[in-house]
């Protein structure tokens, strides 16, 4: 698995029926594999692993199927980085709200497949789920889309979080690892 990146994460969406395909994939209707994670649509980076088989997602989702939480998290913490957008932001197409369309561009990046026996990795993985329980813990009840991620993005930089992700997935591009 180590030098091998991730394969372009499958498509889903309820507006063409595909939700319901994805789901039926056991006799009880929860879905083959482990958690989810998904990579942001837009030019801000959203991205969340979802563990719950009964989420319904309002307009698309890109994701995949990943091994284990720890997997999980390190995809999460290497699409939330700003590292990340950095890299990608001389491909982006500029919309009348900035950036768009950071999906388009994510797996052009030499992301390497998640390796449990690589410090890196896992440094990575555990400050994605640091930045994943300090998010929870954020009350953004009845904030709008945009104010809940600006809320949990400034306190994720308060914190230090955002700036460790930061350097370690920029040392994971510089090594290619």
């Amino acid at each position: 698995r180590a030098g091998q990146t991730h394969p372009e994460p499958s498509v889903c969406s309820p507006s063409v029926g595909s939700l319901a395909e994805h789901t039926k994939n056991h006799a009880d209707g929860s879905p083959r594999g482990g958690p989810t994670e998904n990579p942001p649509r837009q030019g801000t980076q959203t991205a969340a692993r979802l563990n719950d088989p009964l989420v319904l997602v309002d307009n698309a989702l890109y994701w995949s199927n990943v091994g284990t939480d720890e997997e999980g998290r390190y995809l999460i913490a290497i699409f939330n980085s700003d590292t990340l957008k950095r890299a990608v932001a001389p491909l982006l197409s500029k919309g009348q709200f900035g950036a768009r369309n950071l999906n388009r561009f994510l797996f052009h990046l030499p992301i390497p497949r998640f390796d449990e026996s690589a410090d890196l990795h896992d440094r990575i993985a555990k400050l994605g789920l640091q930045a994943e329980e300090t998010a929870a813990a954020i009350d953004v009840e009845g904030l709008s889309n945009v104010a809940a991620r600006t809320k949990i993005r400034a306190q994720l930089s308060a914190s230090g979080l955002m700036h460790g992700i930061n350097t370690e997935v920029e040392d994971l591009f510089a090594r290619g690892l």
